[in-house]
């Protein structure tokens, strides 16, 4: 969503802050959150099988984004606005990321608000298969509407 952003607005500085704010956005609709983060245990780091699996997933989403903003800079003619809302969209969960292992009081200040732009699991239980759905979905629009 973050790169459709960027493509639309066209200004590398501008895309990345929507791209954040999609993210935000985004996290109010029910998807699949591991909630390893929550595993993280720091000095020294050690982390749950939750917190490997939340470590495995974000790897896993680190090489699709990269391996979309290849594409884009193959396929686009000025691809950085849509690179650089494609980070933004996933830069609030790498801060989230070192907010935990840092313990640093203003990332953990923004972890907190992070935390309550989501959707409540509590209010909306979200399985496996129906969250990473919904993902799949918005992601399949999303690349759509970018490479139409």
């Amino acid at each position: 969503a973050g790169a459709l952003i960027g493509d639309s607005v066209g200004n590398p500085f501008l895309a990345f802050l929507f791209g954040m704010a999609s993210h935000f956005l985004l996290d109010r609709i029910p998807h699949f959150d591991p909630n390893g983060y929550q595993d993280f245990e720091t000095r020294p780091i050690r982390l749950t099988r939750a917190g490997k699996k939340y470590i495995t997933i974000v790897i896993i989403d680190t090489i699709f984004v990269g391996f979309l903003l290849f594409i884009l800079f193959k396929k686009q003619q000025n691809p950085y606005p849509s690179m650089f809302g494609a980070l933004g969209a996933v830069t609030p969960d790498y801060l989230m990321g070192l907010a935990k292992l840092t313990k640093n009081k203003w990332l953990l200040i923004y972890d907190n608000f992070h935390l309550k732009m989501h959707f409540d699991p509590k209010k909306i239980p979200v399985t496996f298969i129906s969250g990473n759905l919904t993902q799949i979905v918005v992601l399949c629009i999303a690349l759509f509407l970018l490479f139409r």
